[in-house]
């Protein structure tokens, strides 16, 4: 149990501290320096451990890839549905890197090289019917915060087509603009 415990705290929780976002931005902060703390990893038994022996979280943590356009595994979908059920933040973490569209196989340079590719697709505008699926989940549940981190664990080895990373940075603005547009 305290094994459990301890890799549940060490995994799981994610503080996120307002931040100064300029006026009219999407994106949501909580007021002052009020914190918010996230539970996962991308399933409701880390939820129901942590719940079990402290006060309700602000939220939770899940997963989406780009490669099949849903949720990693249903345990996610159905963490995430319990999250925005509530009302509660749903932390999203989109991912490319781990498994990208087009990539059956090889080392992790042949990987690393087509997520580099990827980032670059998304960056100029392709692969998004792969989001359908996540922007009617959002869309069904107007009451959750959603914060979406994207292709989270960023490495230029992964991400960056050149020096600059521009393709990352790019992809960033492109995902950001399209998710701004599909909101209810």
């Amino acid at each position: 149990m305290v094994r459990r415990l301890l890799a549940v705290l060490a995994a799981a929780a994610v503080l996120i501290v307002g931040v100064q976002v300029p006026a009219g931005a999407s994106t949501f902060a909580p007021p002052g320096n009020q914190r918010l703390m996230f539970i996962g990893q991308s399933t409701k038994a880390a939820w129901d451990d942590y719940t079990s022996f402290a006060r309700t979280p602000a939220g939770g943590s899940v997963y989406y890839e780009v490669k099949s356009g849903t949720w990693v595994n249903p345990g996610h979908r159905d963490y995430a549905t319990f999250l925005a059920q509530q009302g509660k933040a749903v932390q999203i973490g989109i991912s490319w890197k781990d498994n990208p569209p087009g990539f059956n196989g090889g080392d992790e340079n042949a990987k690393a090289a087509r997520s580099r590719a990827v980032t670059a697709k998304i960056a100029a505008g392709q692969h998004q019917s792969q989001f359908t699926t996540l922007v009617n989940f959002m869309n069904q549940y107007p009451q959750a915060k959603f914060f979406l981190r994207l292709d989270y664990e960023v490495s230029s080895f992964y991400h960056c087509t050149d020096s600059s990373c521009a393709s990352y940075k790019n992809a960033f603005a492109t995902l950001r603009r399209f998710f701004d547009s599909r909101k209810r």
